[in-house]
């Protein structure tokens, strides 16, 4: 009958320094992968954009049928305050999400603390519901681009026919991006569903620019859009 050795004292703690080291080499290799991960994502923000939008519409797909042709643009609330009077968001709180889906022309309020759908209305900008028909809208040409206001405008009463353009200047400073200006707080889901549309982004009032009289949307026209 073979006999079995017991292994002696320094053969255990050198087995348990291996296995430390190997246990302590995969986390290092964990807490790294993911360092760099971050660090990524902190130097392309508008891919982290991108995958909280991806992260995002996972989620809400999972518990409702979304649009499969078009990716949404997504605000997150920060002040609920100025949006009680509006029904749309009448339960919700700081950090909900809205999702707005300009092609179905649907807007999804989502609760991403507890999961949940709190409310989905249509979109109230274009040419079927009756709050486009009070939409008003100032065009600012930030370019040296002759026509560049009329070729927008163009763009805007194709895509929202009871939209209307009250007024066409110059802007001050001279503009590569295109920006989208709510000029109140009703008017701030209009304005992200038209940036989209637009394809440009939402900002606030340039410095140096003055705020158009009885609008509720300002568009700063950069030669993103107009080149």
């Amino acid at each position: 009958m073979a006999i079995i050795k017991k292994p002696s004292v320094k053969t255990f703690l050198l087995l348990l320094v291996i296995i430390a080291l190997v246990v302590s080499a995969g986390a290092a290799y964990y807490y790294y992968s993911k360092y760099e991960q971050t660090l990524k994502l902190l130097q392309n923000p508008s891919s982290a954009a991108q995958e909280e939008v991806n992260s995002i519409v996972k989620k809400v797909g999972e518990i409702m049928d979304l649009p499969s042709d078009e990716s949404p643009t997504i605000a997150t609330i920060s002040d609920v305050s100025k949006l009680k009077n509006q029904p749309f968001f009448a339960h919700a709180k700081n950090g909900f999400k809205v999702l707005l889906y300009q092609k179905a022309k649907k807007a999804i309020l989502y609760d991403p603390f507890m999961n949940r759908i709190i409310d989905v209305q249509p979109l109230s900008i274009g040419n079927t519901t009756a709050q486009a028909q009070t939409i008003k809208i100032a065009l600012m040409n930030g370019t040296t681009i002759a026509g560049a206001a009329a070729k927008v405008e163009a763009q805007i009463t194709a895509a929202y026919p009871g939209a209307s353009i009250i007024s066409k200047t110059d802007a001050k400073g001279s503009y590569d991006k295109t920006i989208v200006v709510a000029l109140n707080d009703s008017s701030k889901t209009n304005a992200a569903t038209l940036a989209s549309t637009l394809k440009v982004t939402v900002g606030n009032l340039p410095p140096g620019e003055s705020q158009p009289a009885n609008a509720d949307i300002l568009i700063i026209i950069g030669t993103d859009l107009v080149k």
